[in-house]
């Protein structure tokens, strides 16, 4: 019982350690649910897209790093200016993400074989009540570099 005690009392004061930072309170305006439409980007001859479906999309604020937005309580957008976010890139969201893009077969939007992806990433751009979300990567097609946005999310806040 005096181990449980302490440990309460020792999360008790991390997580009321936490001060506002410079940016807490746009961070804390933009947090929410955003309802819009995902759609996936073909990248083949026509470059047509794929059918556009409805989805609910969540962001929180990081109660680690109060400047930032956590994706779906998961994946850290990090502020890199006045409305605008970007995934951060470590090797927990990058291995995440590469799986992603094998279970949904990717592949098939883009009518070719990846041959290396070098750089997975998103971007969050906010603008008043709407948000729009793109995720994209930098890949090696037939010797060349490019960078292909996959989705798009574009949603207002519920």
């Amino acid at each position: 019982m005096k181990k449980l005690f302490f440990l309460l009392c020792v999360c008790a004061i991390v997580f009321t350690s936490c001060d506002e930072t410079q940016f807490s309170d746009e961070t804390a305006a933009l947090a929410g649910k955003y309802k819009g439409t995902f759609t996936l980007i073909r990248q083949n001859a026509d470059s047509t897209q794929s059918e556009a479906k409805e989805k609910t999309i969540v962001f929180k604020q990081n109660p680690l790093s109060m400047d930032n937005l956590l994706l779906e309580a998961v994946f850290e957008m990090i502020r890199t200016r006045e409305g605008v976010y970007e995934l951060d890139e470590n090797n927990m969201t990058t291995a995440l993400l590469e799986r992603a893009i094998g279970y949904f077969n990717v592949e098939q939007y883009l009518g070719t074989t990846i041959e290396s992806i070098e750089k997975i990433s998103a971007k969050a751009i906010f603008s008043s009540d709407r948000v729009e979300l793109k995720f994209y990567y930098n890949i090696t097609l037939y010797g060349a570099e490019a960078e292909v946005v996959i989705a798009t999310f574009v949603g207002t806040k519920l």
